[in-house]
């Protein structure tokens, strides 16, 4: 069946679209005004069209910085050095050793803090004090000086400097038995002159209370590079003693030094423990020159200075703020820097060049912030690299000369002021007082090496770059 022709009267009127509130179609409005609509509001629009009102930014919170709170009650000295707040005091802390007297200036916490401090965060200097005479004697055949021993606390290059990698490794698995034992004097001659001192050692070691039947081996420096011939003091250092048991290998630790004589030779060494990762020296930066004195009130002003110059340091207060808030220590940016430039000290180094004259330096030390040793690096390079301004238009640059002793290995006295040889009972060598010993700069394999002669391929690549 066909379907009927369709024709133009049968088609259907179109009928007008149907629109709320009988509004005109869109697409009878101007594009501008239909575009305008729909993200304007007709309300909110002023007689220009523009918004009446405009939104505001969000208000910030504003940075007030919190600092401890000043306790009165602590009292103030008579000649006291206020630094950077009032929550930061210095003291003269003078120490005698013996016959020796060292002049140092400390910056302490005044007040008290927001969070409590953990016990890390609390240790003293380890590099000053010192170990109580031993009360008992734990050797059986061999006697060893008894008297009280100033501490020291070696860096980790003096540990593990010019190590054999393969050796570090071992070290890290048996740590827990073993202990690095660095002589008096030690270094590229001593271990080349005394190739039976390990054995020494060991029956030294065996001798003690504790040792009893174990299997103690004490084995020679082994190196990573070949130090040169000629320097005396040249890294490694340390001689590896291991099967220790727990109990001795407390003892060594807290006893730290120990001399005694045996083969109708005197002997000494520094019992140190396998270090970690994280940094054990306090040193930071040596000053000299004709700026350093030996006026307690010219060091305290030293140090109200440089702990005011690091004190707005935003390099300083960023890396403090970093260490500490990890750690869940002070409650702000300020707290935290007060809380790490109040352990800084500044200490009087006496000591002579090779011609005689005195040429004391200053030494700054402080406790390590940061758990790594790149952290510690650049937070030790921030610091050498500061130039601190004095009254009376002097200032204080960081030398780059070795301070320290090559018979012990301390970072805080000079060869010829060795505490250890005026000990009494001391069993140990006893170097001639006076002397000057440069110490040895840190060796590297490449330092010597001869460069080869460029090529003309070389230079030929050269001038293509």
């Amino acid at each position: 069946m066909k379907r009927a022709k369709r024709t133009k009267e049968s088609e259907p009127f179109p009928q007008r679209p149907i629109t709320p509130n009988d509004e005109p179609p869109k697409r009878k409005v101007p594009e501008a005004e239909r575009m305008r609509m729909q993200v304007d509001d007709p309300v909110g629009l002023d007689v220009n069209g523009q918004r009446a009102t405009k939104k505001l930014p969000k208000p910030r919170t504003r940075y007030r910085p919190y600092a401890p709170p000043n306790f009165d009650c602590l009292g103030p000295e008579v000649n006291q050095g206020i630094a950077a707040t009032q929550h930061i005091r210095i003291v003269n802390a003078t120490s005698t050793n013996g016959s020796l007297t060292t002049v140092r200036m400390e910056a302490q916490l005044r007040g008290c803090t927001s969070t409590p401090l953990p016990p890390e965060l609390r240790a003293p200097n380890p590099h000053w004090g010192l170990i109580p005479e031993e009360a008992q004697m734990t050797a059986t055949t061999i006697p060893f000086t008894t008297a009280a021993l100033p501490k020291i606390a070696h860096k980790n290059s003096t540990a593990l400097g010019n190590m054999r990698e393969g050796l570090k490794k071992r070290l890290e698995l048996t740590k827990d038995v073993s202990v690095l034992i660095i002589p008096f004097g030690a270094g590229n001659r001593f271990t080349r002159e005394n190739p039976r001192y390990p054995d020494q050692v060991t029956a030294f070691l065996k001798s003690l209370k504790g040792a009893e039947t174990s299997q103690i081996v004490v084995a020679p420096p082994s190196y990573q590079s070949t130090p040169p011939t000629r320097a005396h003091y040249a890294m490694p250092f340390a001689y590896v003693a291991t099967n220790i048991p727990p109990g001795l290998k407390d003892f060594l630790i807290r006893r730290q030094t120990f001399a005694f004589q045996t083969d109708n030779k005197n002997h000494a060494f520094n019992a140190v423990e396998v270090p970690g990762n994280a940094p054990t020296s306090w040193v930071i930066a040596n000053f000299a020159g004709a700026n350093v004195s030996s006026d307690p009130d010219e060091m305290k002003a030293a140090l109200e200075a440089i702990i005011n110059n690091l004190f707005e340091n935003p390099y300083i207060a960023r890396e403090t703020n970093r260490a500490l808030a990890g750690k869940g220590v002070g409650g702000s940016v300020e707290e935290r820097k007060i809380i790490a430039l109040s352990t800084l000290s500044l200490s009087l180094i006496p000591r002579r060049n090779e011609h005689g004259e005195d040429t004391p330096v200053w030494q700054l030390a402080g406790r390590p912030i940061h758990k790594n040793h790149k952290d510690h690096r650049m937070w030790l390079k921030t610091i050498r690299q500061t130039t601190f301004e004095l009254d009376n238009m002097r200032s204080l640059t960081s030398t780059a000369e070795i301070v320290g002793c090559v018979w012990c290995k301390a970072e805080t006295h000079s060869s010829e002021n060795c505490p250890f040889p005026k000990l009494k009972d001391w069993k140990g060598p006893s170097p001639d007082n006076g002397i000057f010993v440069r110490p040895e700069p840190p060796y590297r394999p490449d330092m010597n090496r001869r460069r080869a002669r460029a090529t003309k391929s070389d230079k030929r690549g050269k001038e293509n770059r």
